[in-house]
């Protein structure tokens, strides 16, 4: 474990040069000042959105790179944006999440591709593009998760009331198309399949539902290189480390000599509690597979590790 506090992304960046940490916070004065910030690790290019400047008409976060490729794009969103969250894709297009108005820009020339409202996610900043079909992104709302075509801005699917509460978090699986793992204020991270019939929104049944946060659930991650593991972060101040074989692209199994093989029990298999306070953002290093960076509300960062056991377990 390694404990650095306080950090800017952009420093973490500097000093670790593997990580890929999102932080997601507000100003606890007024609800439409909110503050952005992401460090995102790629082969050759660390990126940073570090700062959302206030204005009279507009506020700008700005994204800076340095490596192989250099990036200078600037992104308007209206006055009363309350959250702004963004994503990386294909190393070519930066997509944002403001308020309810979803974006995308061209990292070449810094144009605005498209921009559309997504619905009933009014300060939410859950969204995660499609790493199978960079043209769609899935949004956290309320209670619900939907997909968005960004061609054409249209709602393409989703999952009606997939939480008790409102939607924290979705990621998708990078090695399997069309399962999604979403964190909620109901406490729950859960596993969805998202292959949706005549692009309706329909009331699915998750296909795993994992529970062991006391308190909201955060952020949901999974590994880049691995996709047993999930990691979870939540209010309670505890950054989980799950195992989802049965949801995975490569199922873990058990061998015995007088059984016949079975897929290992999804199970939580590590509870980090280095936070002494809620922990606001988290996400895995983007060069070494066992290393999970969070930080808290106040600003410390902390980066853990898999355990021994569990590596072998997936990589023997």
């Amino acid at each position: 474990m390694h404990i650095a506090s306080p950090l800017t992304p952009r420093s973490l960046a500097d000093t670790e040069g593997l990580l890929s940490l999102s932080t997601r916070t507000f100003d606890p004065t007024t609800s439409k000042h909110a503050y952005s910030t992401l460090a995102c690790s790629l082969p050759g290019l660390n990126a940073s959105i570090d700062r959302v400047s206030s204005g009279s008409d507009e506020r700008e976060s700005e994204a800076s790179g340095s490596g192989s490729a250099s990036i200078d794009v600037k992104l308007k969103v209206s006055h009363d944006c309350v959250a702004v969250s963004s994503a990386i894709v294909d190393g070519t297009s930066l997509y944002a999440l403001s308020t309810a108005e979803v974006s995308v820009h061209d990292l070449q020339s810094g144009s605005e591709v498209n921009s559309f409202v997504a619905s009933d996610c009014y300060g939410n900043t859950s969204f995660s593009p499609d790493p199978h079909s960079p043209a769609v992104v899935t949004v956290g709302t309320s209670k619900s998760i939907l997909s968005y075509d960004c061609r054409s801005g249209k709602c393409v699917g989703g999952i009606k009331e997939g939480h008790k509460y409102r939607v924290e978090d979705v990621d998708y699986n990078p090695h399997r198309p069309y399962y999604l793992v979403s964190g909620g204020r109901d406490g729950s991270v859960r596993f969805w399949d998202i292959r949706f019939p005549s692009h309706s929104v329909t009331s699915s049944p998750p296909t795993r539902v994992l529970e062991g946060h006391d308190h909201w659930v955060t952020s949901v991650r999974y590994n880049p290189f691995h996709d047993q593991l999930v990691s979870s972060s939540g209010t309670d101040g505890t950054v989980g480390l799950w195992r989802v074989s049965s949801v995975s692209s490569a199922p873990i199994m058990t061998l015995s000599e007088t059984t016949s093989p079975s897929v290992l029990p999804d199970a939580r298999v590590e509870a980090f509690r280095n936070h002494d306070e809620s922990v606001k953002g988290m996400d895995w290093s983007a060069c070494d597979a066992w290393c999970v960076a969070s930080v808290g509300w106040g600003g410390t960062v902390v980066v853990d590790h898999v355990g021994s056991e569990e590596k072998y377990r997936i990589l023997l």
